[in-house]
């Protein structure tokens, strides 16, 4: 998502931004655990080697269940503040 999206909406949550820096794009990702110890390695793996490759800058994890839903409801609420601001629809495509 677009970074005015992304401050939008934390905004209407009331949050603040996980991340140190602003970045022009933020990507949104939850993933369904069968083992969660095991599936949280294999994502932190994942991640560490996105970063290390140059296509991802930074990484954030959220550290509960309620954490993580909160983190859910900016992704619900970047729909909202985009149709009220009128933002068009982001069009980036990601290889």
């Amino acid at each position: 998502m677009r970074s005015d999206c992304f401050e939008c909406a934390l905004r209407e949550l009331g949050e603040s931004s996980p991340f140190g820096s602003p970045q022009a794009y933020y990507a949104l990702v939850e993933i369904e655990a069968t083992d969660p110890a095991h599936d949280r390695a294999r994502l932190e793996t994942t991640l560490c080697e996105a970063i290390e490759a140059g296509r991802a800058l930074d990484a954030v994890l959220a550290a509960s269940l309620d954490e993580a839903a909160r983190r859910r409801s900016t992704k619900s609420c970047t729909g909202a503040c985009a149709a009220a601001a009128r933002f068009p629809p982001n069009t980036a495509s990601v290889d």
